[in-house]
């Protein structure tokens, strides 16, 4: 490894995939600080010896203890909310608190008046779209999103139209068929990033989305790139750290549950609050690229700095 180099920056799951940039970094007495922001399994119970048999398992056994060396080899560790570094620190006792931090997730250039969505007739239906992956049950959550606009739909409510962007499946289509509302429910399958933001500033409201497995301790990432649109958000994202961040900055409606009765009530929630106020002010400064990138890099200079003396 060539020298002059201060510090290593891992930014992807612990997987077993960084532990020969880990024991390179060691080998040259360079500093390691891990960036992490999803989840994965931090510090799993051990195999019983008794199904150590399985080919399978051994290997899964044998990664756990990889991934638990990348954690336990690195100067410091960031994540990106405080119950999932308050997770990290529970799963490894043995490091200092201080070996952890978090650093949130951060919006980039956030939009002005001039991109307003397009003008509405009066009694036109709102855009509602979703732009994210559909993967780990969100498209469960989708398929609740339109039952409820079916069941709204037969009752006279809801004047909602909803765009999906992404790869959707035949499934999601056959069931808004069933559910009365193909005609408000459209699919666009895969797009560009730059058309995703353009559907996200022709929309009145966007969708959010997040599994129960990660609703405790995780914001989706989608919520930074929401606030740059300064739209209002519809979140299903269960109780957690996401919930309390868009109530706390008043960002749209969270879902209390997901069953139509929640749903239904959400949607005629956000409906009146686009009515009000269809134009958020801009998000917190506390969440710019500009502010996380400071705080990322004071994590750095202390860790240098930390090594030299030692």
């Amino acid at each position: 490894m060539r020298s002059g180099f201060e510090a290593m920056i891992l930014d992807a799951p612990p997987n077993p995939s960084l532990v020969p940039f880990v024991r390179l970094a060691q080998s040259n007495n360079i500093p390691v600080v891990l960036d992490f922001r999803d989840l994965w399994e931090a510090s799993p119970d051990p195999i019983p010896w008794w199904k150590r048999v399985s080919p399978s398992l051994r290997r899964t056994e044998w990664e756990r203890r990889l991934r638990r060396e990348v954690v336990l080899s690195a100067d410091h560790v960031i994540l990106n909310t405080v119950p999932m570094m308050l997770a990290m620190q529970e799963a490894f006792p043995m490091l200092p608190g201080s070996t952890f931090s978090a650093i949130t997730n951060a919006f980039g250039q956030v939009d002005d008046v001039t991109d307003l969505s397009l003008s509405r007739a009066s009694g036109e239906s709102l855009r509602m779209a979703y732009t994210g992956s559909l993967d780990y049950g969100r498209d469960h959550q989708v398929g609740n999103l339109i039952r409820a606009m079916g069941e709204a739909s037969g009752e006279g409510g809801s004047n909602v139209q909803l765009i999906i962007a992404g790869n959707s499946g035949e499934s999601l289509r056959s069931l808004s068929t069933r559910e009365g509302v193909g005609n408000r429910v459209q699919f666009l399958g895969w797009i560009s990033k730059e058309d995703a933001i353009t559907l996200q500033r022709e929309s009145e409201i966007l969708v959010l989305l997040q599994p129960d497995r990660c609703a405790d301790v995780a914001v989706p990432g989608k919520l930074y790139e929401y606030m740059a649109r300064r739209r209002n958000v519809f979140a299903m994202v269960g109780n957690g750290p996401a919930a309390d961040l868009i109530r706390e900055h008043e960002l749209g409606v969270v879902v209390k549950g997901e069953s139509p009765q929640d749903i239904k009530a959400a949607l005629a929630s956000i409906s009146e609050q686009v009515r009000i106020r269809p134009f958020l002010p801009p998000p917190p400064e506390g969440f710019s690229e500009r502010n996380t990138v400071c705080e990322f890099a004071e994590v750095l200079d202390r860790v240098v700095e930390d090594r030299r003396k030692n």
